[in-house]
């Protein structure tokens, strides 16, 4: 069954491959009368169905929460013990976690699993806050507790297979590097040698990596963790090349702007061997994310360098033109590919 964008989509290729003589007219037409629309996108309004329904329930609590008897109940909630509350949210993390791995079961219901899912991993983290304030840790240890849930996060998501948990796994590991670093070192300390930016970048570098580890055994979350990886590591490095490795504001501001150039020149290689590999290995998202932030790169040395000194129309000229002999090249490689492909 294919949607009716993908059915035309398939008829355009017949239909091309037709007229260069690959196919015949009678192979055309059998293909064609095998071709079965989808009529309805039923999944598609599951989907939306979900968003109004999370819409609905917060109205719905909205107005419930007017009732003085309600407001009355969830007051004498929140008076209960603090580790009656971490174990209330513990166990209603667990029956949304077995509601969902119990829907998954008849593979009808992805858009309600994951929405189970969501609900059991915020269960989760009210307890895990309840514990830490049971528990009463100073100041420095709560990042010890973002650590523990990102351990749950990401246990949780490799052994659900879930990409809504593993990309929440995924961000809650760059937030407690974050932490756990600026605590540590403090928001303009360096930390191993470097700043905020770099070890961000280094971390964005670590999970594209670990991305090409898990394709045997988890590949359902391959390409979230790659595409994470490849927009934290070459993002953070565009800022590594405007900031350095300068912890300290003040000792930015002093340091000349051609001190800088090599760190820019080394985000630029990075993002010139991103294009290699997405060309190399036939990997369109790396080749489009790292040609993406080399223009970055590019642009942002104009304005740094020739800001002040260049006339802006100049200066808009000059993008201008980058921008077209970038199309140009991009139109004349597709034309290329799509004549090697005719002549196949």
């Amino acid at each position: 069954m294919w949607s009716r964008k993908e059915a035309e989509t398939i008829r355009r290729a017949l239909q091309g491959w037709q007229q260069q003589g690959e196919l015949t007219t009678e192979q055309v037409r059998r293909l064609e009368q095998g071709l079965e629309e989808r009529r309805f996108d039923w999944l598609k309004l599951a989907r939306y169905s979900f968003y109004v329904a999370v819409a609905s329930l917060v109205l719905a609590v909205a107005s419930v929460l007017v009732d003085q008897r309600v407001i009355d109940w969830i007051t004498a909630m929140f008076n209960a013990p603090v580790l009656a509350r971490a174990l209330a949210l513990t166990l209603l993390g667990i029956g949304l976690l077995a509601v969902g791995l119990w829907r998954r079961g008849d593979g009808a219901r992805p858009y309600q699993v994951e929405a189970l899912f969501l609900g059991s991993v915020l269960a989760f983290s009210g307890a895990l806050a309840y514990l830490g304030e049971y528990l009463q840790p100073d100041s420095d240890s709560w990042r010890w507790y973002l650590l523990a849930a990102t351990l749950l996060y990401l246990l949780m998501g490799l052994l659900l297979r879930s990409v809504l948990i593993w990309g929440i796994a995924l961000a809650t590991l760059m937030l407690w590097l974050c932490v756990h670093s600026v605590e540590v070192a403090g928001w303009e300390g360096l930390w191993f040698g470097m700043n905020l930016p770099l070890r961000l970048a280094l971390l964005g570098g670590l999970i594209a990596l670990a991305g090409q580890g898990m394709q045997a055994r988890v590949p359902q979350l391959v390409p979230l963790t790659r595409h994470f990886g490849w927009l934290s590591g070459l993002g953070f490095l565009w800022l590594v090349s405007i900031f350095g490795n300068h912890g300290h504001w003040d000792h930015w501001a002093e340091v000349a702007q051609w001190q800088l150039w090599p760190w820019a020149l080394a985000a630029m290689l990075v993002c010139l061997g991103a294009i290699w590999a997405g060309i190399r290995w036939s990997i369109p998202a790396l080749r489009l994310y790292g040609l993406l932030f080399l223009i970055l790169h590019l642009y942002s040395r104009y304005f740094e360098q020739l800001w002040d000194s260049l006339h802006k129309g100049v200066l808009f000229a000059i993008a201008g033109l980058g921008f077209w002999l970038l199309g140009t090249q991009a139109e004349r490689i597709w034309s290329r590919q799509r004549g090697d492909t005719g002549n196949m």
